[in-house]
């Protein structure tokens, strides 16, 4: 038995993520600007275009947005914001920044869902992208957490790629999940916007979030393998074959 040191992180303190948050406007995650089609009497207009990375105006005539929960995933977690919580002393508050993905269908009055038409940028001449009735979708939460983590600075850690980390870490697990989406007129646009209704949803969150630190820590160590020369065979088969030992056994039983 033998110590060595290793490197780990040590959990200080930890909490339970559970969280119903109502957020929005809906973004839109077209790589390509979008426009919706009109769909039934009521709807004479054609939909305003839709950017990527901008809100998705929905038409008046937009009687309900359905989230596809199948589609429903959260695509970054990022964790910001790392300083010393001002109340108490060895406590540490960081801002959790969730990012989630999905699809997102307008349906009318009578449940029709519109169409929605990708204006990719390609020469006039050319037919535009097959009509489709789901637009990619994102939204993004952001809220606070404070935890204890101990009252010593934070130290700076450099990887072999040049790679700059904290030892002070927050470790965020989490599963999310729509719970609703619904629409809310636009408070204000310009003089030249028609109005639109933009979309909301509740997200439902449950996880965990936990401070750790990278510390040093010695362990037992008892080596069982150990190393030894890799078999290697000779220049030709036949030399290997030569070496192995005949089995007298199974030719000439005792």
């Amino acid at each position: 038995m033998t110590e060595e040191a290793i490197s780990v992180l040590q959990i200080y303190d930890q909490c339970i993520l559970k969280r119903c948050e109502n957020i929005g406007p809906v973004l839109s995650k077209e790589a390509c600007s979008c426009v919706i089609l009109p769909s039934g009497k009521n709807c004479e207009k054609l939909g305003k275009v839709i950017l990527p990375g901008h809100e998705i105006a929905a038409p008046l005539c937009t009687t309900c947005a359905k989230i596809d929960a199948e589609s429903f995933r959260i695509t970054q977690i990022k964790v910001c914001s790392i300083l010393p919580a001002a109340q108490k002393a060895g406590f540490w508050s960081a801002d959790i920044v969730l990012s989630f993905a999905f699809s997102l269908q307008l349906l009318n009055a009578a449940g029709v869902p519109f169409q929605i038409v990708c204006c990719q940028d390609i020469p006039h001449d050319t037919e535009p992208a097959a009509e489709r009735t789901w637009i990619e979708a994102g939204l993004s939460c952001r809220f606070s957490v404070t935890l204890f983590g101990g009252t010593e600075p934070p130290i700076k850690l450099f990887t072999t790629n040049g790679e700059e980390c904290s030892s002070l870490r927050f470790l965020v697990n989490a599963e999310a999940l729509p719970l609703k989406a619904w629409l809310k007129p636009s408070c204000c646009w310009g003089p030249y916007d028609e109005p639109c209704n933009y979309v909301y949803a509740a997200v439902g969150m449950i996880g965990t979030v936990q401070l750790a630190r990278s510390t040093c820590q010695k362990v037992c160590s008892c080596k069982i393998m150990k190393l030894r020369e890799c078999d290697v065979c000779g220049h030709t088969p036949c030399e290997y074959f030569q070496k192995m030992k005949f089995p007298n056994e199974q030719f000439y039983p005792v």
